[in-house]
């Protein structure tokens, strides 16, 4: 079973733009591979002018061939982002690069939870402390 996710990044003309993953959006995949790999703007704007991927990698191609390139969605605020997603449950994991730094929201299969810096959530993950990532992320999706 697939886990999707959206990832999301803040461009210098203050719109944002994503792309869509198929697999492993979970916090530990997913998450862990943008919070390592992909740190900066431009290595994150590289990634989303793949257009929608299948799986996320932790390193880019050489070249990008896919036909898919300009195929990203567009949205003006975060609060636009939101409130696409916030009624959508098979987006299970939305990633949003701005400011130098990863966020994520999680949904909780009936609407997104809090927005969270993906640093904290991922250590929290890691130190298995899953009661304060549900307390944080407003999701027992996380588990």
């Amino acid at each position: 079973m697939s886990t999707n996710s959206m990832i999301i990044a803040k461009g210098e003309d203050g719109f944002y733009r994503g792309i869509y993953s198929h697999w492993d959006g979970y916090i530990e995949h997913n998450g862990a591979i943008l919070q390592n790999h992909y740190n900066d703007l431009e290595k994150v704007n590289k990634l989303i002018s793949l257009g929608n991927i299948s799986s996320l990698e932790e390193k880019l191609p050489d070249e990008i061939t896919n036909d898919k390139k300009d195929d990203h969605i567009t949205f003006t605020s975060l609060n636009s982002i939101v409130q696409e997603y916030k009624d959508d449950i098979t987006t299970e994991y939305i990633y949003i690069f701005e400011d130098n730094k990863w966020l994520v929201m999680v949904n909780n299969g009936k609407t997104l939870g809090n927005i969270v810096q993906l640093d904290i959530a991922l250590a929290l993950s890691k130190a298995n402390n899953r009661e304060k990532l549900i307390e944080l992320t407003g999701s027992t999706t996380v588990l």
